[in-house]
């Protein structure tokens, strides 16, 4: 989302619908599973007490996903300059979706061991990869911003990883299954399919982009077995939890 540079070659393969409707399908993801259990409890007034770090943490996720849509708009539209001069403010955006990410899990994580109740230790695993995997694409796309078919499968990548939250509520509420790792995980990666079909399709293979960010984005699955519950990560956890002063009461 920052500065871009594209010839007359890539403008014209830049105009394709398919990267703003995907950016569209993963707002309505989010913006459909957080309805249910964020924004029409908070309309009808039965939304529960919640620290102001969470409508904060909130504020920054759904934004970045509004901008990935207007971002996506904007290229589709080749309207560049608007695109490039909205580059530092994604920037911002972005930093806020990690570093509120990473406090209100850490808030948590507090919370979970003041009660004792372990078993949040893999939405812990499951969080602060989210994190890494998010802030590793994106700086990715920062790094490609002049290699515009790889900027943006890099920022799409990037968000992949925030789905499963979206996915989680709607799971939660239709089939009563909260927090079941394998099926959100599997979610992202049918996202992640439809991208390296879309690329051999149009390019007849995959790109070098969709390979690296779906790497990234599978190692954290792969190692959820082995690290989520381990004794280095729960110690890595109470050690970073206790930085803070984080608490669960408002």
């Amino acid at each position: 989302m920052a500065e871009i540079s594209i010839d007359a070659g890539v403008r014209r393969s830049a105009h394709t619908p398919f990267f703003l409707y995907l950016s569209c399908a993963l707002t309505a993801f989010i913006f459909i599973g957080f309805g249910i259990t964020y924004f029409q409890p908070m309309a009808t007034g039965s939304l529960g007490p919640l620290s102001p770090i969470v409508h904060v943490h909130g504020a920054f996720y759904f934004a970045w996903m509004l901008l990935l849509v207007a971002q996506s708009a904007l290229v589709n539209r080749r309207n560049l300059a608007l695109h490039r001069s909205m580059g530092l403010f994604g920037i911002g955006i972005a930093s806020g979706v990690v570093i509120f990410g990473v406090m209100i899990t850490l808030m948590f994580a507090r919370a979970m061991i003041e009660v004792e109740h372990v078993q949040s230790w893999e939405l812990t695993y499951f969080s602060l990869c989210s994190m890494v995997v998010f802030a590793s694409l994106f700086i990715a796309a920062i790094r490609n911003v002049r290699t515009p078919d790889a900027h943006r499968r890099y920022i799409i990548l990037a968000t992949v990883v925030l789905i499963p939250a979206g996915f989680n509520r709607i799971y939660s509420a239709t089939l009563g299954l909260d927090f079941h790792y394998p099926l959100l995980y599997l979610s992202a990666d049918l996202l992640i399919a439809i991208l390296a079909i879309y690329d051999w399709r149009t390019l007849g293979r995959v790109h070098n982009a969709t390979l690296i960010g779906g790497a990234v984005n599978l190692a954290p699955q792969l190692l959820h077995p082995l690290l989520a519950e381990s004794a280095p990560f729960i110690s890595l956890t109470e050690w970073l939890a206790s930085l803070g002063h984080y608490s669960a009461a408002l």
